[in-house]
């Protein structure tokens, strides 16, 4: 008999149970206060804060981190190369900022902005299936994260000033104050972001440099480097013109009596095709080498151009050698110098 209660007992328990869930379910189907406006639910003066919609969950959550990013949309951005080298450069082992954001959500935007400590809240569906979550920073706990990783950067920028000064190889110095503004410029927009998380924390941090006086030192540094250029083959000296350009854009300066000296070799070559259009075949080398004749960099690229006339394919070579001195070329120049400061 006692058998038969407790099954009874656990029956309309389990029926008691499922009735409960229903009504629960159904009062959540109610369209939620925060939806029309996230700070009903999330204090502004703790929580910056952005709702989402999409099709899925996953969908929701990018749209709501997008729309958290348009909050900082004003200030300053990372370019996607300069976030690359800080990576690169930055050793994050034994870092404080890196072990307590390990477990933590980090969101890189489509406004070149990487978002630290983002988190997900509440979450809503809709008759018809629309999902919609909230993406929220809280003030407090994100701010203390970007003080610790502003300072750690900060430590690093002093470093690399040091070992500048310290440094009698041109090259090096010149590479330690480079490293530096790299990671001054991600330093700068955490500042600024932090300034709108939690201006409380940033009144209280400290860089301990100018960035305007860094900026000033790596450009006299970067006029310190001389290249001179000399290019075979290149019969209407375009693609001397293209480098000596791009060496002028960084910075540097192009000299008769130059610290590294960049070699190297065209060619182009009409291609005889059965198409309307008119192809040609290019070939780039260049080396950059030092007074020893050391080779630091090196680049060797091919392709075919084509167009109505040979004029306008040649015309398109050349542009397309344009692309890949400033970016691939670049990347290598960039990366040469960065290994002089991690040695």
């Amino acid at each position: 008999m006692k058998s038969i209660n407790l099954i009874f007992t656990l029956i309309l328990a389990l029926l008691f149970n499922s009735c409960a869930t229903k009504v629960a379910t159904s009062k959540d189907n109610k369209k939620p206060d925060w939806l029309d406006n996230p700070y009903k639910k999330y204090r502004e003066a703790l929580y910056l804060a952005a709702i989402g919609e999409g099709d899925t969950r996953k969908a929701a959550e990018n749209n709501a981190v997008g729309n958290l990013s348009l909050i900082f949309e004003s200030k300053i951005k990372v370019e996607n190369t300069t976030e690359q080298r800080y990576e690169e450069l930055f050793t994050e082992e034994g870092s404080t900022f890196s072990k307590t954001l390990k477990n933590k959500q980090n969101v890189k935007t489509g406004s070149n902005q990487t978002l630290f400590n983002v988190q997900y809240g509440e979450s809503y569906t809709d008759k018809s299936g629309r999902n919609y979550v909230v993406a929220y920073l809280d003030r407090l706990e994100t701010g203390e994260l970007y003080e610790t990783k502003i300072t750690e950067n900060s430590e690093k920028i002093k470093f690399y000033l040091k070992n500048s000064y310290l440094s009698s190889d041109v090259k090096k110095s010149y590479a330690y104050l480079n490293a530096a503004t790299v990671i001054n410029s991600v330093n700068q927009s955490l500042v600024s972001q932090l300034q709108i998380i939690s201006p409380d924390f940033w009144s209280n941090s400290k860089l301990g440099y100018d960035p305007n006086e860094l900026e000033e030192k790596s450009a006299n540094a970067t006029k310190s480097i001389s290249f001179g250029v000399n290019i075979e083959n290149d019969e209407d000296g375009k693609i001397k013109n293209i480098l000596q350009e791009f060496l002028s854009n960084k910075g540097f300066i192009v000299h008769e009596n130059p610290l590294l000296n960049l070699n190297g070799s065209v060619n182009f070559e009409d291609l005889d095709l059965p198409r309307a259009e008119k192809f040609v075949r290019w070939h780039l080398d260049l080396n950059l080498n030092d007074t020893s004749g050391n080779t630091l960099v090196s680049l060797s690229e091919d392709g075919r151009e084509g167009h109505l006339s040979k004029g306008e394919a040649k015309a398109r070579a050349v542009r397309t050698i344009r692309s890949k001195v400033e970016k691939k070329f670049s990347k290598s120049l960039d990366n040469y110098f960065d290994s002089l400061v991690k040695k």
